[in-house]
């Protein structure tokens, strides 16, 4: 739950287009677009959009391992539901 549309609750900043040179705590870096029935799984999506924001190869990203800090099953669950058993 955020206070006002700029901060969470605990006063985290949330990112925002147009930050200013005067607030660089967050900055939006890219966008992925996404569909679960794609030929790229969500992981993947994830790896060039991270490596697309630090201007860097995909490969070149080697710490932390991405299951470590992303639970990609429950993203894709969240945003997309459940597979079920039939689905490919």
């Amino acid at each position: 739950m955020t206070t006002s549309n700029d901060q969470t609750d605990d006063g985290t900043k949330l990112a925002q287009d147009g930050n200013g040179p005067d607030d660089p705590d967050m900055a939006f870096m890219t966008q992925a677009h996404y569909e679960r029935e794609s030929h790229r799984d969500l992981t993947t999506e994830i790896m060039f959009a991270i490596a697309d924001a630090a201007d860097v190869a995909p490969v070149d990203i080697k710490d932390p391992p991405l299951y470590e800090c992303v639970d990609i099953a429950a993203i894709e669950d969240g945003f997309f539901g459940r597979r079920s058993p039939t689905d490919p």
